[in-house]
């Protein structure tokens, strides 16, 4: 019980002390929940840990699927005044029931697990925009062929995306993302499109909503659609919690998402 209640100390005075040495900073703003990455990048010096859990359920004609991200986690560390390092890895545990025989009732149940997506990066901010004027960056990662068989590319696989930002007001702010990467879905791998609109409204000084169209793309297959919406809460300027919920729009997307996380900038 001791160790326990030393362990929560730590994580609620950390930031606490963290933003009361570094005070002039700008406050956070996370790449997660949504799939939209925003144009902004982490401040010089400092490292950022954005983490969560996520569960996916999806059918297809081949039986039920349950898929789990726990967690899935992502680092940012500020090199230079417009770049930051990226580095990104989940714990994935898929468990799926498969049909062996469609009609029959017989649904056989496979389990997967290990790490995924480990992935390498760094985002640029190319230059800086006011109103309908978008603030511009990119950004580009590898996914390595480490981690599971059954989820691990079978070599390097590119992304690359263009990020854009428009912040409105001091409420209201929108980011939309296009790109595309090599990925790979069940026993596929290829090269598929990617693009995400999300709008953030500024509810108050500590809620943020916000709203999320995306899909993607895949080569020689249907696109799948979904929407999400959640909530962010900052509760200090450099700690925030989110939840978010998502919906498949067409027979390939998934049938939901839910999921929630924390983001917590360290300063040098």
């Amino acid at each position: 019980m001791k160790k326990l209640v030393a362990v929560c100390l730590v994580f609620l005075y950390g930031p606490i002390y963290s933003f009361a040495q570094n005070g002039n900073l700008p406050e956070l703003e996370s790449d997660r929940p949504t799939r939209s990455q925003g144009a902004a990048v982490v401040p010089m010096g400092t490292l950022q840990i954005e983490s969560g859990l996520e569960l996916l359920k999806a059918h297809d004609e081949f039986g039920d699927q349950k898929e789990y991200l726990d967690p899935t986690t992502l680092i940012r560390i500020g090199i230079l005044k417009n770049a930051e390092l990226r580095l990104n890895a989940d714990l994935k545990k898929e468990r799926a029931h498969v049909l062996s025989n469609p009609g029959s009732g017989n649904t056989p149940e496979e389990v997967k697990q290990g790490f995924s997506d480990i992935m390498v990066g760094t985002k640029v901010k190319l230059f800086g925009g006011k109103g309908a004027i978008p603030q511009v960056s990119i950004l580009g990662s590898v996914t390595l062929p480490f981690g599971n068989k059954s989820f691990r590319p079978p070599h390097v696989a590119p992304e690359g995306r263009v990020l854009f930002s428009n912040k409105f007001s001091e409420k209201f702010e929108v980011q939309y993302n296009v790109g595309y990467r090599k990925h790979r879905d069940h026993e596929a791998y290829g090269g598929e499109a990617l693009y995400a609109v999300t709008g953030n409204l500024k509810l108050t000084d500590k809620f943020i909503w916000f709203a999320e169209v995306f899909g993607q793309k895949p080569k020689a297959e249907e696109a799948e659609h979904g929407i999400d919406t959640g909530l962010e809460f900052k509760l200090l300027p450099n700690l925030q919690l989110d939840i978010i919920g998502a919906i498949g729009l067409n027979e390939q997307a998934p049938d939901y998402i839910v999921g929630g996380g924390i983001s917590w900038r360290i300063p040098r």
